[in-house]
């Protein structure tokens, strides 16, 4: 999530990408069936790290020492785009936690990840636009400044210019181009226009980002997009613009709405949300555990971030269900033998629609400099701020097929048909197809 909850991208990402022909973007696109499909990629950061003699803390507080070296990878999806009349290739992280699109300026060029240090000399192996080489771009004049709770920082000017997704050029988007940051990567917000940077409780301040471009352009008949993240170790994925691809998912489509989190207008929607209404551990032996007590939750579904987030009761609920779960305080993450957690599985239930997702979805293997895996995992879900709140990552989308319907505040979710190789596309020129909705449709969670 490129909103405050974003895991920052690691300094060491390696992803290398030019094989895009060079697009014109003069030209207006006459060839959309309605949607517009986007190959997206499973981009690995790889951190490195050595701890020996790690204390490890178990819940009642005693303390258990292992020596170890570790590496384990984060990863999140991506997306490349073309820029200006000079036809700049740069990569994007796609992100429905967020609705800015933001780009590195050519000025960052050797200095990436250097916002707050002098010491760090990094190529920006993403891509980067260079606005002087642009005859089509306008600067808006207008600073340009995001923060995270992460401690990120992006800042840069507001313009607007061409942009080409996989051949289709799209007239005057709305974008920053970013001077100073640490991260390496720019972001494609795709979420709401209330929750654009621009938008400070005002409502006229928002702008038509890049979907909404799309829809106005005619490219696509409503403001939907349909995401296949494909499974925690692929590296292929999509993004459908306007349709949705039934080959990709399995079973049925379940319909869910929106979550407002207006306490004051609840027409008015910020955030890519639905209600959690329980979540439930499984075991081998089929017995339930509801970790949840009985209270909803406004679930975020954030490519944006690489692992889920938990709110503090719901997670200590969670971690009380391992007699051998163990905390280490240098690492901040619950460490687990792996075998143990693999006869389990997660239930999360929304409004009466079960999505199961194995708890190994969630695990982070840490493997020695010379390829031994470890006996210890990682639980890669990460302590929440907010107490009604969960943040659902891309380890748990990485599973999901996921419908998002910004016009009509609606969402459908399935099972991800894992590693299909078949299309079938659909445009979406009024209500989702195929979606049936929630058994508990009404009963939603509400601020």
């Amino acid at each position: 999530m490129r909103n405050p909850l974003l895991l920052t991208v690691l300094s060491c990402l390696t992803y290398f990408t030019d094989a895009h022909p060079y697009y014109n973007l003069n030209k207006k696109d006459e060839t959309s069936d309605g949607f517009i499909k986007l190959v997206g990629h499973k981009t690995y950061g790889g951190n490195s790290s050595c701890v020996v003699g790690d204390f490890l803390q178990r819940r009642d507080g005693s303390e258990n020492m292992i020596e170890y070296d570790f590496e384990f990878q984060r990863y999140f999806y991506s997306v490349d785009v073309r820029i200006g009349s000079n036809g700049d290739n740069v990569t994007l992280l796609v992100d429905t936690g967020s609705s800015d699109m933001w780009v590195m300026s050519s000025a960052m060029n050797g200095r990436c990840n250097t916002a707050n240090s002098s010491d760090l000399d990094s190529d920006c192996d993403f891509g980067t636009f260079n606005y002087n080489d642009s005859s089509s771009f306008h600067n808006n004049e207008t600073d340009f400044k995001i923060s995270y709770n992460d401690g990120t920082v992006a800042i840069g000017v507001w313009g607007y210019d061409k942009v080409a997704i996989e051949g289709h050029p799209i007239a005057d988007v709305n974008f920053a181009v970013v001077e100073q940051t640490e991260s390496e990567v720019g972001v494609l917000g795709i979420g709401y226009p209330l929750l654009e940077s621009t938008n400070n409780g005002n409502s006229t301040r928002v702008y038509e980002n890049l979907p909404m471009r799309m829809k106005s352009e005619g490219l696509i008949k409503k403001n939907t997009y349909s995401i296949y993240l494909n499974g925690s170790d692929d590296s292929d994925a999509s993004i459908v613009f306007g349709g949705i691809d039934h080959s990709k998912y399995t079973g049925d489509l379940t319909l869910l709405p929106v979550v407002s989190f207006s306490r004051e207008d609840k027409s008015r929607y910020f955030r890519v949300a639905v209600t959690l209404t329980t979540m439930k551990l499984l075991n081998s032996n089929g017995t339930q555990t509801d970790l949840s007590d009985g209270v909803k939750y406004a679930a975020l579904l954030d490519t944006g971030s690489t692992y889920s987030f938990l709110p503090s009761r719901l997670l200590k609920s969670l971690m009380s269900q391992f007699p051998n779960i163990q905390y280490s305080k240098s690492m901040g993450y619950y460490l687990i033998q792996c075998s143990q957690a693999s006869s389990f599985n997660l239930v999360f239930d929304f409004q009466g629609f079960n999505i199961q997702v194995p708890l190994a979805n969630f695990l982070i293997n840490f493997v020695t400099p010379r390829g031994k895996i470890q006996e210890w995992c990682g639980i890669s879900f990460q302590k929440m701020s907010s107490d009604d709140r969960v943040i659902l990552g891309d380890d748990f989308m990485s599973g999901v097929y996921t419908v998002v319907d910004l016009d009509d505040n609606v969402i459908a979710l399935g099972l991800a048909e894992l590693d299909s190789p078949d299309e079938d596309i659909e445009a979406i020129t009024d209500s989702i197809p195929s979606a049936t909705s929630a058994l508990l449709y009404s009963e939603t969670w509400s601020p």
